[in-house]
């Protein structure tokens, strides 16, 4: 049977992350990758994804091939014969220091989409109870 390994908030900690994707047969890393995705480029993207959590950059995670579900909102993906409903996304309690640090600066790392509209939420739940 297949390995499936979920990772969580690996804030750009890549040297740590890596190896321990790297040592299942799949892997899915439950949100904070970080705000550069260049150094996932090592590992295979049919194996190993990702989903968006409130640290991760926006401007370009729906255009990241490691994005689950190619950077959906929400929805129904699988990997390695594994089905899941996944919703990306979250709340930043440190929301006004990133602001501030951004227009300090010129470093981008908050965005208003981090996590999901009401609008958004709603038609996740809708959609989650059809799963």
């Amino acid at each position: 049977m297949a390995k499936l390994r979920i990772i969580g908030d690996v804030h750009q900690y890549y040297d740590a992350y890596l190896p321990i994707a790297q040592e299942a047969d799949y892997s899915i890393q439950v949100g904070d990758m970080g705000f550069d995705y260049k150094p996932l480029e090592v590992l295979d993207l049919e194996k190993h994804k990702f989903i968006a959590g409130n640290h991760d950059n926006m401007d370009t995670y729906r255009r990241e091939y490691h994005a689950v579900g190619n950077g959906d909102d929400f929805g129904i993906t699988s990997i390695g014969g594994f089905k899941f409903f996944y919703v990306r996304g979250g709340f930043s309690i440190d929301w006004r220091l990133r602001q501030s640090n951004y227009l300090k600066t010129g470093l981008k790392s908050y965005w208003d989409d981090e996590e999901l509209s009401i609008d958004k939420m709603y038609q996740c739940l809708q959609y989650y109870k059809s799963f």
